[in-house]
């Protein structure tokens, strides 16, 4: 089994719907986010097709995620101390790392959110 599959199996198993994405995060099923899954052949037969996939998860309604990018010309790590006063890292929060050196912080939404991008001018992103 390859680490991908492994990773996606792990987080099927915790009821997080699933799919494989390129590397850049383009869905590769037909529907994409429609097709998300926890279902474990489902899973093995994706990974048999795209083994380097990456596996993604379909971010269900009742979570938000504060997305801290670390890109050129924008330190989303400073940008947050100055909206919320405090380094993104002591929050409280599941927090994921991203490649280019960023974060991920999770959080319960108890309301919708909407997608928005270089909140402020900076390099904090809402995903939902």
């Amino acid at each position: 089994m390859s680490d991908a599959l492994a990773w996606a199996r792990a987080y099927a198993d915790h009821g997080l719907p699933i799919l494989p994405v390129r590397p850049d995060k383009t869905p590769l099923t037909p529907h994409g986010l429609k097709d998300a899954s926890t279902d474990p052949p489902a899973l093995e037969k994706w990974w048999r097709a795209w083994p380097y996939a990456d596996p993604a998860w379909a971010l269900p309604a009742t979570v938000v995620v504060i997305d801290v990018d670390v890109k050129p010309g924008r330190n989303g790590y400073h940008g947050f101390k100055l909206l919320e006063g405090c380094d993104p890292r002591d929050v409280m929060t599941p927090t994921t790392s991203t490649p280019s050196g960023g974060i991920h912080l999770f959080y319960e939404a108890p309301q919708a959110y909407r997608n928005r991008v270089a909140i402020e001018g900076t390099g904090i992103d809402v995903r939902a």
